[in-house]
């Protein structure tokens, strides 16, 4: 229970850097624009025809949809061994990560980049791809991987799943198809995101499952 206060630093520390890269984003800063240019041109650097078709293929297995049929794999695997509040707890995550991403898509209206590697459509601010996959990185690492009892297994997966993201995140950069400063503002938003629904678990799931695993000792 003493992680509480932690993860509402980070989410408050998030979101306070998510607001304010919003609203550069917003404003048309020009801090901004010379942030996103000046990557934009570095990565460049990188264009290659295999390169570009590699990660365009990458970027289909980091979609919303493919990291919401993941984390319905792994609630089914969670439900299947009667873990019930996690299952839905996983569910409730995801969901709400790729809402919130939606809603703020929709707000924002950000257009994305002009010379898109592989075009792609809606909006640009935040990176859908990037908080869906953010969010399921965090489910794996704080939920999952505490079911393995071997320090090096958890130690692997983590490092698997914080590498998948980084390679998603780069994907999204390098097809163009967004800002890094949206790629950026999609990991603040993952944090925040992430953060409230922490709280929620070790306020509401934690104790159910204290309860839980107490009933389960004394029957036996």
């Amino acid at each position: 229970m003493r992680k509480q206060p932690l993860w509402l630093v980070v989410g408050g520390t998030a979101l306070v850097l998510f607001l304010i890269l919003t609203s550069g984003v917003v404003t048309h800063a020009a801090w901004l624009h010379l942030f996103d240019h000046h990557f934009q041109i570095l990565l460049s650097h990188f264009d290659n025809p295999n390169r570009t078709f590699t990660l365009k293929e990458v970027s289909l297995l980091g979609s919303p949809a493919v990291n919401l049929a993941i984390a319905t794999t792994l609630a089914g695997c969670c439900w299947f061994i009667h873990d019930r509040f996690n299952a839905i707890w996983i569910m409730c995550a995801e969901l709400g990560a790729d809402g919130v991403a939606f809603v703020t898509k929709e707000l924002v209206r950000r257009p994305r980049p002009s010379a898109q590697l592989v075009p792609d459509t809606g909006f640009s601010f935040p990176s859908g791809h990037t908080i869906s996959t953010a969010t399921l990185v965090l489910i794996v690492i704080f939920v999952l991987v505490p079911y393995f009892k071997d320090q090096e297994a958890q130690l692997a997966i983590s490092l698997l799943a914080v590498i998948w993201l980084a390679v998603i995140v780069f994907a999204r950069v390098y097809l163009r198809d967004h800002y890094p400063s949206d790629v950026l503002g999609a990991l603040l938003l993952a944090l925040v995101w992430w953060s409230a629904m922490r709280v929620t678990y070790l306020k509401l799931i934690a104790p159910r499952l204290a309860r839980h695993a107490q009933g389960e000792k004394e029957v036996n």
